[in-house]
């Protein structure tokens, strides 16, 4: 089974915020207020803010709705922080250097997150007294979405063209204009033959392709028909054209229009559409999801004597083992989009010798906290106090079974999904590679395909995992009844392709993370709450079939 192309969302997307604040206080001594906003953006090289954009200024306002808004790309699989600075224009400018701004600091993930993608945030001045609040509001992408889902048809098309009767062999373009008059094609169709009503195959373009992001450009629309000339050559006479603009497209999911030429009176045809924006990432996330983690470590003997130093497991005073390297890659972020900050976190390959939960020998689905009935901690430092719990708790043993724990997920996620909460999973499993029922994985990767669930499989130390790189080609995985996955739902990444780059290993575990919960939400049909009520069954299908 071939794999599917990439889906096309990429990390990056557009998020748009929207500002206001409520009973600012006013210098001292002063009744008025001039409020302006300035957006910092933290500068990882120089780890330092940086001065991002402004907000417009409103006059004697102490509860401001600016009207400025201002855009930001969004990477789902990086910590964004962010900084306000409230300013008072009206302070005589000798004052300023007395004068400190209101600084709220947050993040751009907190913001998407909150409750209806607004953030409400208390304001303190120097003295850290309470100054006002600020509300920043993440608009969602619907209405800057990076792709555009497009289907067309025609009707009665005139075959006649500059007194010439043609027979219709149709297809259509898109132009982006550079000038007035001066366009080039973004798209063309497959040909429809002999037929005045071509029904053509849907198709996506992004933003950028079709109009630069300008979403008040005019957009070009021709039909053509194929035809051989007297001498063999191809003739591709102009039935018609139409001009548009994506607003325009975007205002009326269906519409329709008429077809005409230069120089030539009269309707030519008639184009109908339908067309909607692809939903983002970013669009469920504002929507109320909530990503939930599970991690599952590896204290199998193959990691080597934890009291030894050449141990995979052994803590360090001046630093990170690899697993904790590879927990924080990971928990860092994710924790940003659960609003419980809850994280199960199991062992396996190891006897447990806690004083609540014992066994007399090697167990796969442990918790590392030593609480049978509740395995989960809070916050990364309770998943790094449960870590390291079970290394003074736990006898490594063999042989190291993956497939436990992973069913232990399963019939987690396959609750929440009966239940039609708003959780995705996320299966993060840590392990040096010596995983001994592959076949049963594969099992339930295949059942996790259906399920919302992506496993995240982490390869620490040095050993070759040539076995476990496969896994990356989750469409290509079936099970022992020959049952294929239906969409991708793992990824494995060895850790020391990355030495000790956080900021990296961040970005590669978590790279697919998108495309594979956009490519589950498709498949069952689930639109975010901002296109909730729209007909979307055909896009989310068209999205899902192709991998965009």
């Amino acid at each position: 089974m071939e794999e599917d192309p990439s889906l096309s969302v990429g990390q990056k997307e557009i998020v748009q915020l929207t500002f206001y604040c409520r009973d600012l206080k006013p210098y001292p001594f002063y009744e008025k207020i001039d409020p302006q906003i300035k957006m910092f953006i933290f500068n990882e090289e120089e780890e330092t803010y940086k001065l991002y954009d402004t907000t417009d200024i409103l006059l004697n306002d102490k509860n401001p709705d600016f009207q400025k808004k201002i855009k930001i790309d969004f990477y789902f699989n990086r910590v964004q922080p962010l900084m306000f600075e409230i300013h008072d224009l009206y302070i005589p400018y000798q004052l300023t250097q007395f004068h400190d701004p209101k600084v709220v600091r947050t993040t751009l993930g907190d913001i998407i997150t909150s409750r209806n993608r607004t953030l409400i945030v208390d304001c303190y001045d120097k003295y850290q007294k309470k100054a006002g609040l600020l509300i920043i509001q993440a608009e969602s992408s619907k209405k800057f979405s990076n792709s555009v889902f497009f289907r067309f048809r025609a009707e009665q098309l005139n075959s006649v063209v500059e007194g010439k009767k043609y027979k219709l062999n149709s297809y259509f373009t898109i132009g982006r204009y550079r000038t007035e008059r001066d366009f080039e094609e973004v798209y063309r169709s497959e040909m429809i033959p002999d037929t005045e009503h071509p029904r053509w195959a849907p198709f996506t373009v992004t933003n950028e392709e079709i109009c630069g992001n300008n979403r008040l450009q005019k957009i070009r629309f021709e039909v053509r028909t194929y035809q051989h000339g007297d001498k063999g050559e191809a003739l591709k006479p102009m039935i018609g054209y139409t001009h548009l603009t994506l607003d325009e497209v975007l205002e009326k999911r269906r519409r329709d229009w008429e077809l005409i030429r230069e120089n030539e009176g009269g309707v030519h045809g008639e184009i109908h559409s339908v067309i909607h924006p692809i939903p983002q990432f970013v669009d469920y996330l504002g929507g109320g999801l909530d990503l939930s983690l599970t991690i599952a470590i590896d204290f199998s003997l193959s990691n080597g004597d934890v009291r030894k130093p050449n141990s995979l497991h052994t803590v360090v005073s001046y630093g990170m083992n690899a697993y904790q390297r590879a927990i924080k890659s990971v928990a860092d972020i994710l924790l940003n989009y659960d609003s419980s900050k809850q994280v199960a976190v199991y062992g396996f390959g190891a006897v447990p010798k806690f004083p609540t939960y014992k066994r007399e020998m090697v167990d796969h689905v442990f918790p590392c906290n030593g609480d049978a009935k509740d395995p989960t901690v809070y916050k990364i430092s309770g998943i790094f106090e449960a870590y390291e719990s079970a290394l003074r708790n736990v006898e490594f043993s063999h042989p190291s079974l993956l497939a436990p724990v992973l069913k232990k997920v399963i019939e987690s996620s396959q609750k929440s999904k009966g239940s039609g909460s708003t959780i995705y999973s996320i299966f993060l499993v840590l392990t040096d590679g010596e995983i001994e029922d592959l076949p049963q994985v594969m099992d339930l990767i295949v059942e996790c395909s259906m399920l919302p669930i992506s496993i995240i499989m982490v390869g620490v130390g040095e050993r070759d995992f040539s076995d476990l790189v496969p896994l990356n080609k989750s469409l290509s995985i079936k099970n022992s009844k020959g049952q294929f996955a239906v969409r991708r739902c793992v990824q494995f990444v060895a850790l020391k392709e990355f030495k000790s780059d956080q900021d990296d290993i961040s970005r590669k575990v978590l790279e697919e993370i998108p495309t594979q919960l956009l490519s589950f939400m498709c498949s069952e049909g689930l639109m975010p709450d901002a296109f909730q009520g729209e007909k979307n069954a055909e896009v989310l299908n068209f999205i899902y079939r192709k991998g965009l």
